[in-house]
């Protein structure tokens, strides 16, 4: 009887958690379908809403007496229905009818920036430039424009546009730094490294964008290896010329300082120049040393690994190491 007990206990346990487990099922079937109809209302209203917004705009572009706002308004209601032509249409006339009203700048600058989304980077800068005559949006503007410029290689244009946003009193911090960030970049693909990189400091230290900030940030660490990179190549070339000029310690020397660099196209030709300028010198062990440490350079390509190798059969032969050297030989041919 205990045992009938139990198990009747265990029934009524099992029962009970599938009582439960069901409850759960309609009352999350209930907030889906509750969801959905709610869903289902906010399309209703929003289908509901675009067609009267639709029956506004035909209104105020049929209005014969139309104004600046009215048609600023009917080209807002287009880009809201996601219409570009027709708000287009309803912002070049209100540009045409009222081209001195500051709505009018304000639509032009609008359009400009459309265009510079779609990549209609000639128009928008015709667009931006239009809208610089309107005085409270000038600033913006002329950001559009030199953003524009820029992405048309037109340097020169593109920074006299930042510059005229940075040179605007009281302009928005948010602008300044964004004329601020155009100017190095500008700068930047001018190869102007000195003037970028400054920009970019003082945009990766005071930028209130913290996403530009880090940009800056980037652009900074990029450019200064690149002028480290610069640097080295300057060296290199300059030890070429005293190898040419026989000047081979000064060679050895001006080498060796760039051995170290992060470029393996430069490290190995500075171990290579050694080498020859070691061998010219009839000092085959130090000639060897340089030899050797540019084919173990990471990432070395076949030819100067060959001249490498060869480098080393050379200097291993003036040192009289003749099976050493024909191991070498082996490995070119």
């Amino acid at each position: 009887k205990k045992d009938d007990v139990q198990a009747e206990q265990r029934r009524l346990q099992q029962t009970q958690k599938q009582l439960r487990e069901e409850r759960e099922k309609v009352a999350e079937a209930r907030k889906r379908e509750t969801s959905v109809l709610a869903e289902l209302e906010q399309i209703e209203q929003r289908l509901g809403d675009k067609g009267e917004m639709a029956t506004e705009y035909q209104a105020l572009m049929a209005d014969s007496a139309a104004t600046p706002d009215s048609l600023y308004d009917a080209g807002a209601i287009a880009g809201q229905l996601g219409e570009a032509k027709e708000q287009e249409a309803a912002w070049a006339r209100l540009r045409q009818k009222f081209p001195d009203h500051p709505l009018a700048q304000r639509a032009a600058l609008e359009l400009a920036h459309a265009a510079y989304r779609q990549e209609q980077y000639a128009e928008a800068l015709e667009l931006a430039k239009a809208a610089t005559r309107g005085e409270e949006i000038k600033a913006e503007a002329l950001l559009q424009m030199g953003e524009a410029a820029l992405k048309l290689h037109q340097h020169a244009d593109a920074l006299r546009a930042f510059q005229a946003v940075t040179a605007t009193p009281g302009v928005d911090a948010a602008l300044k730094f964004r004329a601020l960030a155009g100017s190095a970049l500008a700068q930047e693909e001018q190869q102007r490294w000195p003037d970028a990189l400054k920009l970019y400091e003082q945009v990766a230290a005071d930028s209130p964008d913290a996403t530009l900030k880090q940009w800056a940030q980037e652009r900074v660490a990029a450019i200064k290896a690149q002028q480290k990179r610069l640097l080295q190549r300057a060296t290199l070339d300059h030890a070429n010329a005293l190898f040419k000029a026989r000047k081979f310690g000064e060679a050895v020397a001006q080498a060796r300082a760039v051995t170290q660099s992060d470029d393996v196209e430069t490290r190995v030709e500075a171990f290579l120049l050694i080498g020859e300028a070691e061998l010219t010198q009839k000092r085959p062990a130090p000639a060897l040393e340089a030899f050797e440490a540019a084919t173990k350079v990471q990432g070395i390509d076949a030819g100067a690994r060959d001249r490498a190798l060869a480098g080393s059969w050379r200097a291993l032969e003036a040192q009289q190491q003749l099976a050493e050297a024909l191991a070498r030989y082996s490995a070119i041919a």
